[in-house]
C-alpha cells in the first residue's frame, strides 16, 4: 500500500515536470519496492542466521568495519560496475597511456591500502578468524584492483595499481614484524590463556592472573563471555598438555 501511494504521488508530481506520467512506472515502482523489501527481509534473516551459527562474528570490531567500507568507497566510488566492454578496455589502456611516475598519487594509494588492509586484518581477528586475516587482506586487495577496471569512472593507470600493490606488500611486511595484533603475541592466542568462571570486585594481587611466572595487569585479561570462557578453557587444556603453565583465575569487571 505504501509503495502504491508513493509511486502514484511521484507520477502525479511529474505533471509539473518535463516528463510524462505513465501507469507502467507505477507498476515498476511497486515491483521494485516489493523486491527490495523481500531482499531486505531475506538479508536480515540470513545475517541473523550467520551470527547465530558463527557467534564470534558478533564480537567483530564495528569501527574497523567502517574503515573498510570507507576504504572501498574512496577507491571505487561511485561503486557502479560497468557492462560496457569499451569502458573496461579504456581502463586497461590507462596502464600504458598514463604517466607512470606519479609519486603523490602512488603514495596516496599506498597509505590508503595500508590503512584499509590493517582494518581488514583487525576485523578478521576480532571476529575470531585470526587464521584467515592475511587471506582476507589479500582477497580485499585483489577485489579493489579488479574494481579499478570494472567500475565506471576509474582509469587507474599503472601508478594506482602499483600503489595498491605496494600498499599490500608494505602492510604484509609491517604485519610480519609487529609485536602482536590487538596488543597480544603474534603467534597463538592474542592473550595468555586465562580461564574465568566467576566475577567479583576488589580482587587483590593474589587473584591476579599470571603467565609464565609474571603477574599480568588487570586490563590484560580477555572478556568473560560464555564463548570466551569456553575457548580459553580449551586453550588452557592444550597449554597444560604441552607442559606450559596456564592460570585459571576469577574474572572482574573493567
Amino acid at each position: 500500500m505504501a509503495s502504491l501511494v508513493l509511486a502514484s504521488a511521484l507520477q502525479w508530481l511529474q505533471k509539473y515536470l518535463p516528463r510524462t506520467p505513465a501507469l507502467s512506472d507505477v507498476i515498476f515502482n511497486m515491483a521494485g519496492y516489493a523486491l527490495g523489501w523481500a531482499a531486505g527481509f531475506t538479508a536480515r534473516w540470513r545475517v541473523g542466521h550467520l551470527l547465530h551459527r558463527h557467534q564470534g562474528w558478533a564480537d567483530a570490531d564495528r569501527f574497523t568495519l567502517v574503515l573498510v567500507a570507507l576504504w572501498w568507497v574512496a577507491e571505487l566510488y561511485p561503486l557502479i560496475p560497468t557492462l560496457d566492454v569499451s569502458s573496461v578496455a579504456q581502463n586497461v589502456k590507462s596502464l600504458w597511456q598514463q604517466d607512470l611516475w606519479q609519486p603523490r598519487r602512488m603514495l596516496t594509494h599506498v597509505g590508503m591500502a595500508v590503512i584499509g588492509l590493517s582494518a581488514v586484518a583487525h576485523l578478521a581477528r576480532s571476529a575470531h578468524l585470526a587464521h584467515r586475516a592475511r587471506t582476507s587482506a589479500l582477497v580485499a586487495t585483489v577485489a579493489v584492483l579488479a574494481g579499478k577496471f570494472v567500475v565506471v569512472g576509474q582509469s587507474p593507470g599503472m601508478a594506482v595499481v602499483l600503489g595498491i600493490g605496494g600498499g599490500w606488500l608494505l602492510w604484509r611486511w609491517l604485519d610480519s614484524w609487529a609485536p602482536g595484533h590487538a596488543g597480544g603475541p603474534r603467534h597463538g592466542w592474542p592473550w595468555p590463556p586465562i580461564c574465568s568462571t566467576r566475577s567479583g570486585p576488589g580482587l587483590g594481587a593474589r587473584h591476579r592472573p599470571t603467565w609464565n611466572g609474571y603477574l599480568l595487569p588487570r586490563r590484560s585479561r580477555p572478556g568473560c563471555s560464555l564463548q570466551s570462557q569456553r575457548a580459553l578453557l580449551n586453550a588452557c587444556a592444550l597449554a597444560q598438555s604441552s607442559g606450559a603453565r596456564c592460570a585459571t583465575v576469577p574474572c572482574w569487571g573493567a
